[in-house]
């Protein structure tokens, strides 16, 4: 056998061997499913599943830190129990402080450290897939693409499509499953023009459009689904109504974002305002004792809005707290406030690049609430498929919101 031969039938038998390795390592973890299908493209379901059937699980173990050991333990767990038993089990590890003593449970504290470290979970096997063939993946996306849950037994992989409306020339979009908001008793559909979808997608990550991440890829569709949203009224004034434009204000439950430091925000939970006014909804003000599962929620985009003759809103633009005309405009000329400093940055320095998953937006958001406006709020959860309202898990299809079943 000639030294060529012999070099290539090595390098052949290294790569089963690691394919072998990667199999076996893959085989420790949950498999995928796959949801919505008919939906997109037939290549970029081909792209996804291909991704996820060669996926690298390594990361998790070249890992290091204590989200590294929980994620290869809990998802070792969930393989051969499920995620409900897994999950339920991994709170009571965590339900117990340094003395031993139980610490909040059950309806959203103790929760909420797991939650996040279960979203990282999903954007580092995110991050996986996208990295596989990102230039393809990002061709179809927003418009259609893809994103992570849990189901009770495996990754669901739960394909999205935007859908395109034009009207008068006009093209907006809105997601498969319409957000909706109340007003004078009538519902409304939101959507929105392609400069607001990206200017969304830009406000929760970075800008750089070579920026391919997953949580960039997600942003969007877990805004759309996530968001409660109220119409109110912004600071610029038209003439010809004689009112001040309407703005629709979004909240977004901050537990999805992990980067996101809001833990600094609620020293005192028992003191949070309620999305729908009711301040004892979730809480026992006396007590300090929880009521009824909630969501955290953020005050975090704002959009000046076109109300439309056929029950529909659009929103023109995306803006986060402080922009021109969102209500907290006002605060960044107004005198004796409350750390004045702040108040100069924020004015001169602060809507260059800043984006939600940022210090300098956190300190926007105390500068805010500080001085009266409100920008944390209690809500809601987003899902109730478990007790302690974990955003990304649904145990069957139907539990799904955008889930839809292939008509023949």
């Amino acid at each position: 056998m000639s030294k060529k031969r012999q070099s290539k039938q090595k390098l052949r038998q290294e790569r089963i061997r690691i394919e072998k390795h990667n199999s076996a390592i893959r085989n420790l973890f949950p498999g995928f499913s796959f949801f919505n299908e008919h939906l997109v493209d037939k290549e970029l379901v081909n792209i996804v599943k291909k991704a996820c059937s060669s996926i690298n699980y390594n990361i998790f173990f070249n890992g290091k830190g204590n989200f590294t050991v929980f994620a290869i333990d809990f998802l070792k767990f969930m393989k051969k129990l499920g995620f409900n038993y897994a999950y339920k089990e991994t709170v009571e590890q965590n339900s117990t402080d340094e003395n031993g003593d139980v610490v909040r449970i059950k309806t959203g504290w103790v929760a909420r450290k797991i939650n996040k470290y279960l979203a990282t979970i999903l954007n580092c096997v995110g991050l996986l897939i996208v990295d596989s063939d990102s230039e393809k993946l990002f061709d179809y996306w927003p418009e259609q693409g893809f994103r992570l849950i849990f189901t009770s037994e495996t990754i669901g992989v739960v394909f999205q499509r935007l859908t395109k409306s034009v009207h008068e020339n006009k093209v907006t979009y809105s997601h498969s499953v319409p957000m909706l908001v109340n007003e004078s008793n009538k519902k409304f559909k939101v959507c929105f023009t392609k400069h607001a979808i990206d200017r969304i997608i830009d406000r929760f990550t970075a800008g750089d459009h070579e920026n391919r991440s997953y949580i960039r890829y997600v942003s969007i569709y877990e805004f759309l689904l996530y968001s409660k949203c109220k119409l109110t009224k912004g600071l610029r004034y038209d003439s010809a109504t004689r009112d001040f434009e309407s703005y629709l204000q979004f909240y977004f439950p901050t537990e999805l974002d992990v980067f996101f430091m809001y833990n600094e925000l609620d020293e005192n939970p028992y003191e949070m305002k309620s999305l729908n006014g009711d301040q004892d909804a979730y809480f026992n003000r006396q007590t300090k004792s929880v009521k009824k599962p909630f969501n955290v929620y953020l005050n975090c985009l704002g959009s000046p809005c076109v109300v439309g003759e056929d029950n529909s809103i659009t929103c023109i633009t995306c803006l986060i707290p402080g922009q021109y005309p969102s209500p907290e405009t006002r605060l960044l000329t107004k005198k004796n406030v409350k750390n004045v400093a702040m108040q100069d940055k924020i004015r001169h320095t602060f809507f260059g690049k800043v984006v939600i998953r940022t210090d300098d937006f956190l300190d926007a958001i105390h500068f805010f609430s500080d001085n009266g406006m409100p920008q944390v709020f209690l809500g809601d959860p987003v899902n109730t498929s478990l007790n302690c309202n974990i955003p990304q898990y649904y145990p069957k299809p139907i539990d799904i919101p955008e889930y839809t079943r292939q008509t023949i």
